[in-house]
């Protein structure tokens, strides 16, 4: 079900995450909620691929995900999955450019930095990749500076 918020369309919003969709800008953003802190590997797993479907469907050139609020240990089980399944198929679907927000959480952070250079490794003359520690910071980077 799609809720529209002016021009900004909710895609899904529960209890761990809120996906919303602005066409015309092309832009998607994911914003992981604190009850994540209590999910397993494999709902986080289940919860990203949910994200997923809506990146498939849409086709965004750029993405945020908004991780700033949350305490999530990043598991090997967990990177792998998103370095190995979900990164390499960005490119087909049109996304450019993705920025993270960060967590103050170490450990939050330090599995995002692991998850994020992988991840570059992958699609690195495609999808460009930034950490950042605010929203107004991670949009500046994706709609202003085109590479």
């Amino acid at each position: 079900m799609m809720i529209y918020e002016n021009e900004i369309i909710i895609l899904i919003d529960n209890d761990y995450l809120k996906v919303t969709f602005h066409p015309v800008k092309k832009y998607l953003k994911i914003e992981w909620k604190e009850a994540v802190k209590n999910i397993t590997t494999q709902e986080a797993i289940e919860y990203s691929r949910k994200a997923f479907r809506q990146i498939e469907k849409n086709h965004p050139k750029y993405i945020l995900q908004d991780v700033s609020k949350v305490k999530f240990a990043y598991t090997p089980e967990y990177i792998s999955w998103v370095v190995n399944e979900l990164t390499p198929r960005l490119p087909d679907f049109g996304v450019r450019k993705i920025v993270y927000v960060t967590s103050n959480d170490v450990m939050t952070k330090i599995g995002l930095e692991l998850l994020n250079s992988l991840a570059q490794e992958k699609t690195d003359s495609v999808v460009k990749r930034k950490l950042t520690t605010s929203v107004k910071q991670g949009e500046m980077w994706l709609f202003k500076y085109e590479d």
